[in-house]
């Protein structure tokens, strides 16, 4: 509140991952620098949400050197997922929940940019897939591609990453509404990725 010298007004900078991509690199640090300068001489925080694997190693450490680390454990917050949004767990502090199959939850992940994006990043995002359950077989070609090719391929295994994450959180929400059977046999469906046309179809229409 303002005339309160003792209350701090806390700012959030989501998104930074967009404006990377599309803006000058070394611009874009010293405003972020700039920025990082006059709230410290203020009475606020700036929280800025990153996933490091989105950013060069060179300017994400360059960027360290103005802000300060914090993790923010997810399992401590609980969140409501309406129509358009969408909740980005950070890769390096993912904990999974038991979903309605007795497999880990599906989360959503930060995207990651074309600037930057390298195998060992697709390696990682890889990794972090396979351990929610799912099959993503379908983007290991991408290993041996080259990279405009490799980033395109993972932008489809992304999409159908995405709309599976979004059946599966509206089933866990409609789940009184589904047998048992039914829910084992299209959750197994869903961590596939396959069939997904038709089961946006079957569930959307409950709504």
């Amino acid at each position: 509140s303002q005339g309160d010298e003792n209350t701090a007004t806390i700012y959030f900078l989501d998104g930074l991952e967009q404006i990377y991509s599309e803006t000058d690199k070394a611009e874009l640090l010293v405003k972020l620098t700039g920025l990082s300068d006059l709230i410290r001489n203020s009475n606020s925080i700036l929280i800025i949400c990153v996933t490091d694997l989105a950013y060069e190693s060179q300017w994400f450490a360059k960027l360290r050197t103005v802000t300060q680390k914090i993790s923010i454990e997810p399992q401590k917050f609980t969140t409501s997922v309406e129509e358009n949004d969408v909740d980005v767990v950070s890769e390096e502090t993912i904990q999974h929940e038991l979903g309605l199959d007795g497999g880990p939850r599906l989360a959503y992940l930060a995207k990651l940019p074309k600037i930057g994006f390298t195998k060992e990043i697709l390696v990682k995002r890889i990794l972090h897939w396979r351990r929610m359950g799912l099959d993503v077989s379908a983007i290991e070609p991408a290993l041996s591609q080259p990279t405009d090719p490799a980033y395109e391929l993972y932008k489809l295994v992304e999409e159908d990453v995405r709309r599976a994450t979004e059946l599966e959180r509206f089933m866990h929400s409609n789940e009184n509404e589904i047998s048992a059977s039914q829910l084992a046999v299209d959750m197994f469906r869903i961590r596939q990725l396959t069939g997904l046309d038709e089961l946006e179809k079957k569930y959307y229409s409950l709504s």
